[in-house]
C-alpha cells in the first residue's frame, strides 16, 4: 500500500505548485527572492514592456506586429498578477519593489540597456525604473501614465470610489467590471477577449492585487520633479485623444502630460487620435508604429 500512498503524496504536490508554474508561453525568471514570468520574441534592441492594472497579459496584442520586426520584445506579468509571485511591500514602496523587479529580469536575460514602454500603473513603474537605473534605459515610452500628483488625480479617485467600494464588499467582478468601464469604455469585455482570450477571467483574479495594494500605494505616492528632471533619456508621451472624453477626470492625464514635459528635459508628447486608453491592446497597430518611430530615432549605440 505504500506506493499508493506515495503517489498520492506526489500528486498533492503538483496540485499544490501548479499555480507558481509558469503558463504555456511563459518563462519564469528569479528575481529579488521571488520570479516572474516573461515571454520574449524576436532578436535585436530590447524593447521591455511594462503593463498596468488588472491585465498582465495587455501587450500580447503588439508582440507580432510587423513594424516591430527588428527588435527583441519582452514582455512580463509583474509580481501579484497571475503566476508570477504575490506581490510582497513589507520591506518598500509599490514603485521601487516593481521597478527593482523589472531590473532584475534585465539582469536575468542579460539585458545592459533597453528601450522601455509602460502603460498606466506601469508607465510610473517606468519612471521609477529610470530614476533608480538611468544607465539601463535607452528611451522611455509612456502610454498615459498614472500621475497622481495632478489636480485632476481627486476627481479621479472619486470616479472609481464604486469600484473601490465593490472591492471591500468583496465583489471582485463589480470592482473589475466598474473600473474598466470608467477607464476604457462599456464595451471593455468584448474588446480584451477579442485580443487576448481569457483577460477578464485575470482581470478578476487579479483585482485583489490591484485594488487592495497597489491603489493605496500609488495614491500615496509623491512625484519628485527635481529627480524627473535630471533624467536625460529620450521620453514620449502617448496620450488617446479619447482618453479624456470617455469618462475620465477631465483633464486627468492632459494634466500628467504637462508635467513630464516640464519635468522631463528630453520629452515630447504625440497625440493619437481616436484612440482610448486600452491603447496596446484596442490599438495595437497604431501603437506598434508609434513606438518603432520613437525608438528608432534613439538608436543603442554599441
Amino acid at each position: 500500500m505504500k506506493y499508493p500512498m506515495l503517489l498520492l503524496i506526489m500528486i498533492m504536490i503538483m496540485i499544490m505548485t501548479a499555480p507558481i508554474l509558469a503558463s504555456p508561453g511563459l518563462e519564469r525568471a528569479p528575481v529579488n527572492g521571488g520570479y516572474l514570468t516573461y515571454q520574449q520574441s524576436g532578436e535585436g534592441e530590447v524593447i521591455l514592456t511594462i503593463h498596468g492594472a488588472l491585465v498582465a497579459d495587455s501587450f500580447v496584442p503588439i508582440m507580432n506586429q510587423p513594424v516591430l520586426d527588428g527588435y527583441r520584445l519582452i514582455r512580463y506579468r509583474r509580481s501579484g498578477y497571475s503566476d508570477s509571485a504575490p506581490l510582497d511591500l513589507s520591506t518598500g514602496g509599490l514603485l521601487e519593489k516593481a521597478a527593482a523587479d523589472a531590473v532584475a529580469l534585465l539582469d536575468h536575460l542579460e539585458v545592459d540597456r533597453a528601450h522601455v514602454v509602460g502603460h498606466s500603473l506601469g508607465g510610473m513603474i517606468a519612471l521609477e525604473l529610470a530614476w533608480q537605473s538611468p544607465e539601463r534605459v535607452q528611451t522611455l515610452t509612456l502610454l498615459e501614465p498614472a500621475i497622481m500628483r495632478v489636480p485632476a488625480a481627486e476627481q479621479m479617485l472619486e470616479q472609481i470610489a464604486p469600484a473601490l467600494a465593490h472591492h471591500e464588499d468583496g465583489d471582485s467582478v463589480a470592482a473589475v467590471d466598474a473600473f474598466l468601464t470608467r477607464l476604457i469604455r462599456p464595451e471593455w469585455q468584448e474588446l480584451m477577449e477579442s485580443q487576448m482570450p481569457g483577460a477578464v477571467d485575470q482581470a478578476i483574479a487579479n483585482a485583489d492585487t490591484f485594488f487592495g495594494i497597489e491603489v493605496p500605494a500609488l495614491a500615496q505616492h509623491e512625484f519628485d520633479g527635481k529627480r524627473a528632471a535630471r533624467l536625460s533619456m529620450p521620453a514620449l508621451y502617448v496620450l488617446g485623444s479619447e482618453s479624456s472624453a470617455i469618462a475620465h477626470a477631465d483633464g486627468f492625464f492632459e494634466q500628467g502630460k504637462q508635467l513630464l514635459l516640464q519635468t522631463l528635459p528630453n520629452a515630447r508628447s504625440v497625440r493619437l487620435e481616436g484612440v482610448d486608453h486600452s491603447l496596446q491592446f484596442g490599438f495595437p497597430e497604431r501603437l506598434a508604429s508609434t513606438i518603432t518611430e520613437f525608438v528608432a530615432a534613439h538608436p543603442i549605440e554599441e
